[in-house]
């Protein structure tokens, strides 16, 4: 049994026998602003190990870092191991990786590109949360789950292309201010599609993400739980008549919206569907009488604000808009 803890050339190492992992790094300890994780490296001793695993928050605050190149033996880097470098810029992943973890790059506000290996096949929750300098960043033919708020406050990137071999999107995966304006989904996706800017379930045609530029399909059934939740730029919405439900929090906090027409279609409306649009001012246009008993009793937004069907105003210039 060979054991032990050793700085090597700045970096913290833990290893056993002929494998060894990256450790709690802190930010006065790195010697350089740029690091490359080498495939083995060698103790004091003079013996060999195998760099395999980066661990939880290794280099959790690590302001210094601004580029880091990982080797291909690493297989495994853990939650939050890059969490607030803000000046991280440049990373460079091993192509043996198969996820991205939770919060691995949670607030590395001047991270501008990255490249996903075509190994990863999940992007774990919050693991983009507020890059907001992130411009550019594909995803891989190899990528299945989209996590919790993987792009939240990701205020630059604009768009997203969801490959083929994506089976599961998280209902809160593209919220909390996002700026997307297009999102498409590859043709060959046997689970989800794309139509008017809009993410589409196919066996239900419930729609699961929108950006402030969707415009809903008439074959839409149901917008989903947190679909539109904190969309910057979104104003306007018209839902179809095929709608006939609006999920939990589907528009909560969407700041810009001012609108809203929903049809005599609709006879479920989730928890705090619309709470704090346009900070409690948005207008609802409904094409009803009165509330539907299947609404939920608290939508998020005051009695003003409901326009009911009898009471024109704002409800007929809205419907003209989208004649």
């Amino acid at each position: 049994m060979y054991e032990g803890t050793e700085q090597i050339d700045g970096i913290w190492y833990e290893y056993d026998n002929d494998i060894a992992i990256v450790s709690q790094n802190i930010d006065e300890d790195l010697k350089d602003k740029y690091i490359k994780i080498p495939e083995k490296i060698k103790d004091s001793d003079g013996y060999s190990h195998r760099v395999t695993k980066i661990e939880n928050g290794a280099f959790f605050g690590c302001e210094k870092l601004e580029a880091i190149e990982i080797s291909d033996s690493v297989e495994e880097i853990e939650n939050n191991a890059f969490s607030g470098c803000v000046n991280l810029k440049l990373v460079k992943l091993p192509n043996k990786l198969t996820k991205i973890e939770r919060c691995l790059f949670f607030e590395c506000t001047n991270l501008q590109t990255l490249v996903i290996p075509d190994s990863v096949k999940s992007i774990g929750d919050d693991a983009f949360w507020c890059c907001e300098n992130l411009t550019d960043l594909i995803l891989p033919e190899s990528l299945e789950k989209l996590g919790e708020n993987v792009f939240g406050f990701c205020e630059k990137l604009t768009s997203l292309f969801i490959p083929a071999s994506v089976t599961e999107i998280n209902s809160k995966a593209l919220t909390h201010r996002s700026s997307f304006e297009s999102l498409e989904v590859d043709g060959e996706n046997v689970n989800y599609f794309s139509d008017g800017n809009c993410v589409i379930e196919k066996s239900t045609n419930k729609l699961v993400a929108g950006c402030k530029n969707s415009v809903i399909p008439h074959y839409v059934t149901e917008i989903g739980d947190y679909a539109f939740s904190m969309i910057s730029g979104l104003e306007y919405v018209n839902l179809p008549q095929s709608v006939v439900r609006i999920g939990r929090e589907a528009f909560s906090k969407c700041y810009s919206l001012q609108e809203v027409y929903i049809p005599s279609s609709v006879t479920q409306i989730g928890e705090n569907a619309f709470e704090k649009c346009n900070f409690g001012k948005v207008t609802l246009n409904c094409d009803f009488a009165r509330k539907p008993e299947g609404w939920a009793d608290n939508l998020g937004v005051k009695r003003n604000c409901f326009v009911w069907k009898g009471k024109r105003g704002l409800f007929a210039r809205l419907k003209s808009l989208f004649k």
